[in-house]
């Protein structure tokens, strides 16, 4: 496991178990470490260039949390996580079973 950012603050220090690379290094990691499935968290302007990055780089699975609808070859699987509607899904439900 590998996670990448360009945050200072982040790089290079080890968060809930897991190793922050600069994300310059992605290639290099991913190759390494044979990682094959992505997750995309990162502000919506950069996730169609991290997404297309990651299948460059050898990724053939990505769970994307971003707001932003991903194009990937038909080899890559793509999960996309609308956490937004999620949560007004539970904020729904919330409100319509309070007592």
């Amino acid at each position: 496991m590998a996670s990448f950012d360009t945050d200072p603050q982040k790089v290079n220090k080890v968060i809930s178990g897991v190793k922050c690379y600069p994300h310059s290094e992605m290639e290099a990691i991913i190759s390494e470490l044979k990682i094959r499935i992505a997750i995309i968290t990162v502000p919506p302007d950069y996730a169609k260039e991290i997404a297309e990055d990651a299948v460059r780089f050898g990724i053939k699975g990505i769970l994307n949390f971003t707001t932003v609808p991903l194009n990937v070859p038909s080899w890559v699987f793509l999960e996309e996580y609308d956490m937004i509607t999620s949560i007004e899904k539970v904020a729904y439900f919330v409100k319509e079973n309070t007592i």
